[in-house]
């Protein structure tokens, strides 16, 4: 049942744990034998003499402590390192000063080293001046039943002081504290001392023949005076190619920019000098500022690729992040190239992921799933105020390094990682300040991770699972094919495993987790497991698949080994804990192919197509969309090879899913037809832009089992709709008016002609494109009519039948008004005092097969005398001069009859003229413009005065005349 429930939660959950390497809810506590445990687990180291962990407190009192821990999984209690003697300092000018013995500790394989760095006593260190008081420090080796105290600068100067035989010895050489850190390297038997505080120097001892030798102090020749916290941290491994193993520290400028660089230790000569290349220190400087750079360092070799490590440097306090604080990573740096190649630059950068939380305080490395790759273990002490301890695959970071060699980008974080495995105490403060690996702590040779949790006097140990390794394959059994007359076949899994050397894999078991999808199939059993405890290397075993149709198909078969995931999560721990190697291939496919024999291979395809229409015949312009459904039916066995080519004429076509390679033919794929599936496919039609040409809509369907092969199709369908057209859309109108001659127009000798002009209209209301109608205009055959032409912008192609019949070609386009004019030249000789009548006939042909649209227009010419009595000048003249005359032989009549030309009558007029004439006589101003024919003008009131005097004359005359 237990399986049953894990099934149902792990296997279809696509959130699972990925790795994991340690067993969490088993962990033990470690803490010292007092009531106020300070901060043990401030410093870790694993002594492999006595299998036992050892713990620094150096807060745990004034003078510090240190712990050895055995059985670090069943007895909690860790005891006291005794003998390590502090007498040799005093308090007497600080009182509360702590030693801090146990602030550094590293093992070898005989001894330990562990320091009490803020040792105070008084120390005369210029003869004749005042002893100075402070902070000296000292160190102790140790195999925990003998403790030696080492035989530092302080000490060397202090004997030979005592003897008399005074040394020259720099007070920034002793005076400061020292071992805050220390390293043991068993290769060159050698101890190095760091002082990195105030005036900061690094001291070594070469053990070959004795712990008493003297401490030496390294050349660091080449590094600047003005770099602090010189030897913060230490690591020892083959960092630069073509040398051995080289001795990496870190410090400090004052700008807070952290460096790295290399000391080198020669055994014939006994000293520990700076690596330099080019007589320049081999140097990595930090890519940023105030990042705690070199925090801590450490060596592993991941690529395996040669004999060399990368090194691993913490910067606890980098942002990694925008806006971040102290998100802290780690940088992995290859071994050095020498000149020219890569060297200073890291390889890849791990980031945390939250603010504060430190990441990269602490670093340490080892195998945990026995892949020959360590997995590197990274602390954020400060994550979430308690602290996390990162455990990352080593295998997957080599993978990364390797893929990261060609690109520009080297930065990752941690969410980024999937072979990680993230342990969190909860309870404890500062967990992860400081990490050791404890390895060989049981018969089975499981291994431990011990973890300082300071804030709260705590170390946590976790125990390693054992690791499993394992390939899944899987493949079609006992036949080569599976047949369509098959009600059953069967599918092998074949496991292959890598155990460890030592492990007890009692109760563990492995669970082999079965799917397969496909039509009408189905598995006798989902899952299986098997015992692990004898350790079999390989596992073999079946799944059944019942078939409940005989139709051709396709099977996908998955397969993936699991373990019992619920254990990781059961308080105690037992040997049936078990966990797989990201190097592990735990998922395998298969995919099966039903085939059939004879005909039973063969598709049956058959085609149906249905309109929307619904009838034989379609109106243009009815409707804007139509569709068309064609459904295909396959009565015969599976196909993946067939298709179905369309061919639609008559109307603007879409069709979703099919492609177009030639012509009007569509080509739509009909891939994994099953039997007795029909598949639809729709033709979407555009019927918003008819046009008459169009005189059908034509679909034609032709279907092909092998549409690669494409010989003769297996079947076909067809589909005919004859298209409709309304001529009562389209009206034509014609318009004219009775044209008058004039004599004008006939005495304009300019012109010989006479323009008669007609229009007519051609309307569209529908949405039929009536394309290439033909349009004929018809004259009279009348002597007097020179010439017929026609003119309109929309009219093509004319041509003269003759010379009073024109035909023209025209596209009537949707809702269009086409207008043509007319113009019939008659010769204005014909039409003197002569009335003519002009008829047209105008013929529209929109299609053959439809009614021609007749039309007849008459135009009446008029002649019209437009020439009057006073337009006739000679006449008015004659007229003139013989009215002129007669008047004038009726007065000279008149005269003689009244004895007007007698001699006294004439007399008296002619002196009443000179009186007319001198009264009247008055001088006029010349006016200022131009002469009139020499005669001056007269102003008005000489004008009234005259029109009088000619009144009184008139009078006189008539009454000489009535007398």
């Amino acid at each position: 049942m237990f399986w049953l429930s894990f099934l149902s939660c792990a296997f279809y959950n696509t959130i699972v744990t990925t790795a994991i390497y340690l067993h969490e809810p088993s962990h033990s506590v470690l803490l010292p034998p007092v009531d106020h445990p300070g901060d043990f687990g401030y410093s870790l180291a694993f002594f492999a003499k006595t299998d036992s962990l050892l713990v620094g407190a150096p807060h745990i009192d004034l003078d510090g402590a240190v712990y050895s821990c055995y059985n670090i999984t069943k007895d909690p209690q860790c005891r006291k390192i005794q003998r390590m003697n502090l007498s040799q300092g005093n308090r007497e000018n600080s009182p509360n000063q702590h030693y801090c013995l146990g602030a550094s500790l590293s093992a070898g394989k005989n001894y330990f080293v562990t320091c009490a760095s803020l040792l105070t006593k008084t120390v005369e260190l210029n003869e004749g001046e005042d002893p100075v008081f402070g902070a000296y420090g000292t160190c102790f080796y140790s195999n925990v039943n003998r403790v030696t105290e080492y035989k530092g600068l302080l000490k060397q100067y202090e004997e030979n002081m005592n003897m008399g035989t005074p040394i020259v010895q720099e007070a920034d050489d002793i005076y400061g504290g020292v071992g805050w850190t220390t390293l043991q390297d068993d290769a060159n038997n050698l101890t190095l001392f760091a002082k990195s505080a105030l005036s900061s120097n690094i001291e070594y001892a070469d053990h070959s023949y004795s712990l008493t030798d003297s401490v030496k102090k390294a050349d660091l020749t080449g590094i600047s005076r003005s770099l602090m916290y010189i030897g913060r941290a230490l690591a020892a491994g083959r960092f630069v190619k073509g040398y051995g193993t080289v001795y990496a520290f870190s410090m400090n400028n004052k700008y807070q920019r952290g460096s790295i660089a290399f000391l080198e230790y020669k055994p014939n000569q006994h000293t520990l000098k700076l690596l330099k290349l080019n007589d320049r220190p081999l140097r990595i400087d930090s890519p940023s500022e105030g990042d705690i750079f070199g925090a801590t360092l450490h060596g592993v070799n991941i690529l395996k690729s040669d004999i060399y490590d990368e090194l691993l440097v913490g910067a606890p306090a980098q942002d990694c992040l925008d806006n971040g604080y102290d998100v802290g990573a780690i940088y992995i740096y290859a071994a050095y190239e020498g000149e020219g190649k890569s060297s200073r630059s890291p390889k890849l950068q791990i980031c945390g992921v939250t603010d504060g939380s430190r990441f990269g305080t602490a670093i340490t490395s080892f195998d945990l799933d026995e892949d020959s790759i360590p997995e590197i273990i990274v602390s954020a002490p400060y994550e979430d105020s308690m602290g996390y301890v990162y455990i990352m695959s080593g295998v997957e970071i080599s993978q990364i390094l390797k893929r990261k060699k060609l690109e520009t980008q080297k930065k990752i974080f941690l969410t980024e990682l999937v072979f990680t495995q993230k342990i969190r105490s909860g309870v404890y403060k500062g967990f992860g300040f400081s990490l050791q690996m404890v390895n060989n702590i049981d018969e089975n040779g499981k291994s431990a991770l011990a973890v300082g949790s300071p804030g709260s006097g705590r170390v946590i140990v976790y125990k390693s699972i054992t690791p499993v390794s394992l390939n899944v394959s899987s493949h079609l059994y006992g036949i080569k094919t599976v047949r369509e007359k098959d009600d059953n076949f069967t599918v092998r899994v074949d496991v292959n495993l890598t155990y460890p050397l030592k492990s007890d894999l009692t109760n563990a078991k492995l669970l082999l987790m079965a799917e397969i999808n496909g039509d009408a199939v189905s598995l006798d059993k989902s899952f299986i497991t098997r015992d692990l405890s004898e350790k079999k290397t390989e596992l073999s075993v079946n799944f059944t698949a019942i078939l409940s149709t005989h139709d051709r198909g396709i099977y996908k078969f998955k397969v993936k080994a699991m373990v019992d995931e619920d254990a990781w999560r059961r308080k105690d721990y037992d040997n049936s804990l078990i966990s797989l190697t990201p190097l592990s291939k735990t998922e395998a496919f298969v995919e099966i192919t039903r085939l059939c024999t004879g005909e039973d291979c063969t598709p049956k395809l058959s085609a149906a197509i249905d309109w929307s229409g619904g009838k034989q015949y379609y109106m243009l312009g009815s409707t804007n969309n139509e569709t068309v459904d064609v459904r295909i039916r396959n009565d015969g066995n599976s196909s993946f090879e067939s298709c179905a080519w369309i061919e639609v004429v008559g109307a603007q076509v879409q069709i979703p899913k099919c492609d177009k390679p030639q012509g009007a033919w569509y080509r739509c794929s009909l891939f994994q037809f099953d039997r007795k599936e029909t598949r639809l496919i729709t033709i979407s039609l555009d019927m918003s832009k008819p046009s008459s040409k169009e005189k059908k809509l034509r679909v034609r369907v032709e279907l092909f089992n092998n549409c690669v092969a494409k010989t003769e199709p297996t079947g076909k369908a067809e589909l005919e709709v004859k298209y409709l057209l309304n001529p009562n859309e389209v009206t034509v109108n014609s318009s004219t008016s009775n044209r008058n001659v004039t004599e004008t127009d006939l005495q304009n000798e300019n012109i010989h002609v006479i323009d008669v002009h007609e229009s007519y209209t051609i309307s569209n209301k529908g949405p039929v494109l009536w394309k290439s109608a033909i349009v004929q205009f018809i004259s009279e055959d009348r002597p007097f009519i020179e010439n017929f032409t026609i003119n309109s912008p929309e009219l093509y192609n004319c041509k003269g039948i003759n010379d009073s019949k024109i035909e023209c070609l025209v596209d009537i386009k949707p809702l269009a008004v086409i207008k043509v004019v007319s113009t019939i030249s008659v010769l204005k000789k014909n039409l003197v005092n002569k009335p003519w009548n002009i008829t047209t006939q105008f013929r529209l042909s929109l299609n053959e097969n439809l009614e021609v649209k007749n039309g007849t227009l008459v135009t009446h010419l008029i002649y019209q005398n437009d020439i009057t009595l006073g337009q006739n000048m000679n006449l008015v003249l004659i007229i003139s001069c013989l009215v002129a005359a007669l008047l004038l032989i009726i007065i000279i009549g008149v005269l003689f009859k009244v004895g007007f030309f007698r001699r006294r009558q004439k007399e008296v007029l002619i002196e009443l003229r000179k009186e007319l004439i001198q009264k009247n006589r008055v001088p006029q101003p010349e006016s200022d413009s131009t002469h009139l024919n020499d005669h001056k003008f007269w102003n008005s009131a000489t004008v009234r005065r005259y029109k009088m005097k000619i009144t009184a004359v008139m009078i006189e005359l008539e009454r000489i005349v009535l007398l």
